[in-house]
């Protein structure tokens, strides 16, 4: 389940806020080592990013994959907790030039 975030910068970015996991790889991330957990967060954004990318490929849509973004003011836009954290951002638009 995916929800919208509705306001302020979370808005302006289209940021999507994906529910936390509560398992990685079969194992209960709550038993994971700070490492695994990072490993697993990492791949899974990964997965995250390369279906918007087939997604927007399809749909004539350009996309890109952003690193350098104001991580914290992002997600206190999106309500994100202390224990959550941005990996990522990507921005999808419509390539220069298009038709609309």
């Amino acid at each position: 389940m995916m929800s919208m975030v509705g306001s302020g910068l979370a808005q302006e970015t289209g940021a999507i806020k994906l529910p936390p996991s509560e398992t990685a790889g079969g194992m209960p991330l709550t038993r994971a080592s700070a490492e695994d957990k990072a490993f697993y967060s990492a791949t899974d954004a990964g997965f995250i990013a390369q279906n918007v990318y087939l997604y927007c490929a399809s749909a004539g849509l350009a996309v890109v994959v952003r690193s350098l973004v104001d991580r914290d003011a992002l997600g206190a836009a999106m309500g994100l907790g202390r224990h959550q954290r941005i990996i990522l951002a990507q921005s999808v638009g419509y390539p220069a030039g298009s038709a609309k």
